[in-house]
């Protein structure tokens, strides 16, 4: 009279059975479906004109004068120009030679074919596509954030407003941080320092995550693999640089790190962030681009300036993160803490461009899996993200379309202020349990290998 089991009933022979791997597929394959299906749209469609050219001319340049005299000083339409490094040109050669190899166009009539448009968006749009197939596989044992994470990431806003609307490339060097971070957190520290190199060669934002990657292998791993990590990088970077140096001059192949700043010197280049704030509040109303009474060399005093304050500022934030980092090396929380750093990148120095919360917005959802109290700065930054962007390239496109931005930009600055006081809370609040194995001391040769690579227990 006793209840049976279900192992009682026999198995239906007509119901086909699903195994778990096979689920796993299909529900990459469905996020990967969703992010094409919201992206495709806007590959063709002109979002932000005045970069598209510059990517168009510097093509035409290469196609003209040979890929490695593109740093050439003769060749340059400004002191400002020339600003992305090695790799992000070999993609730029690469689309003119798909598209127009003799270069008998102009810049501003290939951008009147779609096809040429699409040309210029590609890589990032693949390596955004990228960052998603990357989350998922990371997190796929992860039955709520396998799913969830890529899914915010497959149509956030201000993800494809910034790679497939506008076409910007930082989707591209945030492909390879993003690999480094979960290198490091499978205990791969080679690989990850591998993947930090290919990203600087992408573009120089890249850097701000390296000193992490300096304290988290040598705390977890010794360091001999710390000193291999890094003259593995010294090298890759050489090499790539090499053929550039030969063809441009030593010092104009490596413009784009030694001339990256000052090329707009201003309190802040459109970012909605700390120095936005503080100067619209001065102003009595939103700074404009560019505004000559916003420079940031203007002295607070004497020969304390404004960029100063901010450097200043920067390094006593990025020293106090990573002595935490050092002190907490053995949990895992490297998307926490690149996180908390780069949100103080956006935040603190001067002359940050919008876009430099675009690797905020990616890798906090990231740390979703690391802390779920990170759902709170999730929520923020789709929203002052999504909005900067569209605030600062609609009203360009359209200047009478201000999107509100003379009401809302400065109420955004602010809770930018608020999410990022709120990161450096998480950042130092977490208290989660170690993970690591019982290895003692810094100069540790090894780690033991989880089979569940987030380690959100504790």
């Amino acid at each position: 009279m006793g209840h049976s089991s279900s192992t009682d009933h026999p198995k239906n022979p007509n119901r086909p059975e699903v195994k778990a791997g096979s689920l796993e597929w299909l529900v990459f394959s469905a996020i990967i479906a969703l992010a094409l299906l919201v992206r495709l749209p806007y590959l063709p469609v002109i979002g932000y004109r005045g970069d598209l050219e510059h990517f168009a001319s510097w093509g035409h340049t290469i196609a003209q004068h040979g890929l490695f005299r593109f740093y050439d000083p003769e060749l340059r339409y400004g002191s400002g120009d020339r600003a992305y490094p090695p790799l992000s040109t070999v993609v730029f050669a690469t689309v003119q030679m798909l598209r127009n190899p003799t270069a008998v166009s102009t810049p501003a009539a290939e951008l009147r074919d779609s096809v040429y448009v699409i040309l210029l968006k590609l890589a990032p749009f693949l390596c955004e596509m990228g960052l998603i197939a990357a989350a998922y596989l990371w997190l796929r044992r992860q039955r709520l954030w396998r799913w969830l994470i890529p899914c915010l990431l497959a149509i956030y806003p201000g993800l494809l407003a910034t790679t497939v609307w506008w076409g910007q490339y930082e989707s591209a060097y945030l492909l390879f941080v993003v690999l480094a971070l979960i290198a490091l957190n499978r205990d791969q520290p080679i690989l990850a320092w591998v993947s930090a190199a290919i990203g600087l060669l992408f573009k120089q934002p890249a850097v701000i995550v390296l000193p992490l990657l300096v304290i988290l292998t040598f705390r977890r791993y010794g360091w001999r693999k710390t000193l291999i990590g890094l003259l593995l990088m010294g090298a890759i970077s050489i090499l790539i640089h090499l053929p550039f140096m030969f063809a441009s001059g030593p010092v104009a192949a490596l413009s784009p790190y030694l001339n990256a700043s000052d090329a707009f010197p201003n309190l802040s280049n459109n970012a909605w962030n700390f120095w936005f704030f503080l100067g619209s509040l001065v102003n009595g109303a939103p700074i404009r681009f560019q505004d000559p009474h916003f420079h940031d060399a203007v002295s607070i005093w004497g020969l304390f300036s404004y960029k100063t304050a901010g450097l200043l500022m920067f390094g006593t934030y990025s020293l106090l993160l990573l002595y935490w980092a050092w002190r907490n090396a053995d949990k895992r929380n490297e998307f926490i803490w690149a996180t908390a750093l780069y949100f103080g990148f956006f935040m603190l120095p001067t002359q940050v461009h919008e876009r430099y919360l675009y690797p905020v917005a990616v890798i906090s959802v990231l740390a979703l899996a690391q802390d779920w109290r990170m759902i709170w700065i999730v929520v923020g930054v789709i929203f002052t993200y999504s909005y900067n962007i569209l605030g600062v390239a609609i009203p360009y496109n359209n200047p009478r379309d201000r999107l509100g931005i003379d009401t809302f930009a400065l109420p955004t600055a602010f809770l930018n202020i608020m999410l990022f006081i709120g990161t450096a809370w998480i950042t130092r609040s977490n208290r989660r349990k170690t993970i690591m194995s019982a290895a003692s001391g810094a100069n540790r040769a090894s780690v033991s290998t989880y089979s569940d690579p987030i380690h959100t227990s504790g």
